[in-house]
């Protein structure tokens, strides 16, 4: 219950009543032998009354903290008190245990993995081997824990008394697993790149079902009467914060601020039932209590500059056999946030041309654009989008901003870079960067006959770039790639040596690097052994002109080129106002590495159409004495990459 209540009372939707379907699963997973008698918990046992004391993730002290406060925001601990990160706190049933996720050091090596620490932080242990783990979440008679790890289900006996087990071994991304009232069902979603659906399996990993086919669930968990709920993009437009039946039938809005409580409520200590979120209305995220029994709807727990985030709660705490009765008075809804509230925020390190495009499109849309110093800062100021302006290095070190961002479901727009965040709906690259390597690639390999020897400089041995060509190797069995170290200083890279590496080694049939690039043409067009290696031309003026001099001399030289788009600041802006705005991403338009980049449609350039490119060049920009090709418009951008 957690991450759904993060965003629950910011969404307003328009209240309807619709049927739902169950579509037929395409998700095949075969039972696991021996779960049941492992890790399948018993029937729930019945409820105790016990406190709701919550527990949530604070960075009050200067790192991310998992903190514990009563109901009414008393009686404030860290609980964790740890240098490293700490969060994603899920409270046992009975309120004795936590689960959180750390990435502290281990004997075992680095990661992030599971921990279990009892109610006041005492007897702290390791419950999870898998360095990916994630997204506890505890059976409702407290033995075991579902969990998430290198993009499968997971369970495990919370004490640890047995091996964990993989409960959807599939190709899919699954996440987000949360367990049934009763410890029958867990729930979870499934997919890849930015298409999320919802399935329900047995505890045993069998009988998998899935409930929504259109890619647009974000997260999912059970009610307190059995139902699901979810933040969906339902299909027929009645909702965003969905409920439906465990089969996926029956779907219904959920309502605005205050009416979530009917489905995942949360008692005081004076036994008020109302609505626990974690949200930011006041400048901050804040822990929150809203309900009518407070003057001002919303009742600020924690009050404090940090960021507070993360609140959950025990699942057997309040009075005992309080399950809600949905009435069509739960229906109603607050209108959607006007358009001309949108405050869109950026950061990142722009150069001139983009920061130039960033404040051409800000004053063409009319909204408020503010910058930050990074992602955490603009989450914090509760903007409604965010345009980061980054590099392949720096995006990597972001991961875990990015990641916190699309928690609270602030899209994020990447521009000039590739987020791998493939498991986060919201975030989206600007780039060419991966299709582009790939396309000069496999013509490299197209060239070559499928055959030879490829020699490549991945300067500064960047992973991004390291899985794009192994990937594509996998496809060419018969090219042998050979990794020639490269720095940033250019030492490796100089035209004599490029020059030298040719002569040297006739039997290489491409070359291929992703810096210094000038360097390639020069050294293979003159290098004096008559051995010319198919390679890559910048898209310069004066590379162009001197290529179509050389191969109208006679000369077997043959090369390619690629031109980037100019507007990448201008599309980043448009595209997360869109975003903002409720348009919807056209699955076809999204490609790249991870499946969530915007596709261009960008200028190829060979042997075979150099003349005719360097004709239609007139009409390029040009930046940093390079070539790109021009911005689109807003009514092309919404057009090509958003659903009509």
């Amino acid at each position: 219950m957690r991450h759904i209540a993060i965003a629950i009372t910011i969404m307003f939707m328009i209240s309807l009543l619709i049927a739902g379907c169950s579509p037929t699963s395409v998700y095949e997973q075969p039972t696991v032998a021996g779960v049941v008698d492992t890790v399948t918990p018993t029937a729930a046992p019945t409820p105790e009354p016990i406190p709701c004391t919550i527990a949530f993730v604070s960075d009050r002290d200067g790192n991310r903290e998992v903190y514990t406060m009563d109901s009414e925001g008393e009686n404030l601990v860290n609980q964790t008190n740890h240098e490293n990160e700490d969060f994603d706190p899920a409270w046992s049933p009975d309120g004795k245990q936590i689960a959180f996720v750390s990435n502290r050091p281990t004997e075992g090596g680095e990661g992030q993995f599971i921990y279990i620490m009892n109610a006041d932080g005492s007897d702290l242990r390791q419950l999870t081997s898998e360095s990916d783990s994630q997204y506890p979440d505890w059976s409702h008679d407290g033995t075991a824990i579902t969990y998430t790890a290198y993009g499968d289900i997971f369970v495990i006996k919370a004490d640890g008394s047995a091996p964990s087990v993989n409960l959807t071994v599939t190709a899919a991304q699954d996440w987000q697993s949360s367990w049934s009232n009763d410890g029958s069902r867990i729930v979870f979603l499934s997919g890849d790149g930015n298409n999320w659906n919802i399935f329900v399996m047995n505890a045993d990993g069998s009988g998998v079902q899935q409930l929504t086919d259109n890619g647009k669930a974000y997260d999912v968990t059970w009610t307190i009467d059995g139902r699901l709920f979810t933040h969906y993009e339902d299909p027929g437009g009645a909702c965003f914060n969905c409920v439906m039946n465990a089969d996926g039938s029956n779907v219904i809005d959920g309502g605005g601020k205050g009416m979530i409580q009917e489905f995942l409520p949360y008692w005081t200590l004076a036994g008020d039932r109302v609505e626990l979120v974690a949200t930011d209305i006041v400048g901050d995220n804040e822990v929150m209590l809203i309900g009518d029994i407070y003057p001002d709807v919303f009742k600020n727990i924690t009050n404090n500059p940090a960021n507070d985030i993360d609140p959950d709660w025990p699942a057997n705490c309040g009075p005992v056999g309080d399950t809600p009765a949905v009435t069509q008075e739960n229906q109603e809804s607050d209108p959607p946030v006007a358009d001309d509230a949108i405050v869109i925020g950026y950061t990142g390190d722009r150069d001139d041309f983009e920061e130039a495009d960033r404040k051409q499109a800000c004053s063409e849309l009319n909204v408020e654009c503010i910058e930050g110093a990074d992602i955490t800062e603009l989450v914090d100021q509760g903007v409604d989008v965010i345009v980061y302006f980054s590099n392949r290095w720096n995006v990597m070190g972001d991961s875990m901003k990015i990641h916190d961002a699309a928690v609270k479901r602030i899209p994020v727009v990447v521009v000039d870079a590739e987020s791998s965040e493939t498991y986060e709906p919201g975030v989206y690259n600007l780039s060419i960067d991966s299709n582009a390597t790939r396309i000069i690639i496999e013509w490299m390999f197209s060239e070559m006959g499928g055959n030879g020897e490829f020699a490549y400089f991945n300067v500064g041995n960047n992973s991004f770039h390291q899985e794009l060509i192994d990937g594509i190797l996998e496809s060419y069995p018969n090219i042998q790639a050979t990794a020639l170290p490269a720095e940033y200083d250019g030492e490796a890279m100089t035209n004599e040596k490029i020059t030298a590496l040719i002569a040297e080694n006739p039997e290489i049939g491409a070359i291929w690097a992703d810096e210094f690039i000038p360097n390639l043409f020069w050294a293979v067009t003159n290098n004096q052994s008559g051995h010319m290696p198919v390679t890559l031309c910048e898209a310069k003026e004066e590379i162009w002109r001197a290529w179509k001099q050389t191969i109208d001399s006679g000369s077997d030289f043959n090369c390619i080129s690629v031109v980037a788009p100019e507007g990448l600041g201008y599309e980043g802006v448009f595209v997360a106002y869109y975003l903002a705005t409720g348009k919807q991403v056209d699955p076809d338009a999204l490609g790249g590495i991870y499946g969530n980049t915007f596709m261009y449609e960008f200028p190829v350039v060979t042997n075979e159409n150099l003349s005719e490119w360097i004709d239609k060049s007139v009409g390029f920009e040009i930046q940093n004495n390079g070539y790109k090709f021009p911005s689109m418009s807003p009514e092309e951008i919404l057009a090509t990459w958003f659903q009509n």
